[in-house]
């Protein structure tokens, strides 16, 4: 993990610079801000940002990218290609992957990371069936690559970390019998 987050670093601090730009935050060179105010002169922050990212994304909701398999083997049919659209259509439609997809557009076009990822989740409390998901994540800061493939889209990455804050209570409710601080620090 130690790995990801180093080989990562410069875009998670342009995350969070470009987060707080985003927010109304940070927007005045820090020497002119304390130059204007100590002259006594006001440092205004009129945003103009969000109006163009809801734009940007916006043209995201009216031509949402889709989920399309093509069949490419000799053994690979046209009406098995149709089938997987099915499949994957309502796998978005039963996770609300529209809103999921557009939450991770949000913060990838305000600070040029966004997270989502597919699992599986059981079916119920009474069987071992699973139902594949579609689920957002909130902080894309939270997701730590393999940073040894060079593709984009991770692709041939071999693992990948998801982390969580949760309380000391919790992780003890979660975790019985392990101590906190024998965790390593990243």
């Amino acid at each position: 993990m130690k790995q990801a987050a180093d080989a990562d670093r410069h875009n998670r601090d342009a995350y969070q610079k470009d987060m707080k730009f985003f927010l109304g935050l940070d927007q005045w060179d820090s020497t002119v801000k304390t130059e204007r105010d100590a002259d006594g002169r006001p440092s205004l922050t009129i945003n103009q940002l969000p109006r163009f990212v809801d734009q940007v994304v916006g043209d995201i909701r009216l031509n949402r990218p889709r989920i399309k398999t093509r069949p490419e083997s000799k053994d690979a049919t046209v009406e098995m290609a149709k089938i997987f659209d099915g499949i994957i259509k309502n796998i978005e439609y039963q996770s609300e992957a529209a809103t999921v997809y557009d939450h991770a557009a949000e913060s990838m076009v305000a600070g040029g990371l966004g997270a989502w990822r597919v699992t599986t989740k059981y079916a119920g409390t009474d069987t071992f069936e699973q139902d594949i998901a579609i689920e957002w994540i909130p902080n894309p800061l939270s997701v730590y690559f393999d940073p040894r493939p060079f593709d984009l889209d991770k692709t041939f990455a071999d693992w990948c970390f998801v982390t969580e804050w949760f309380s000391r209570e919790e992780f003890l409710d979660r975790y019985p019998g392990t101590d906190p601080a024998s965790l390593p620090d990243v």
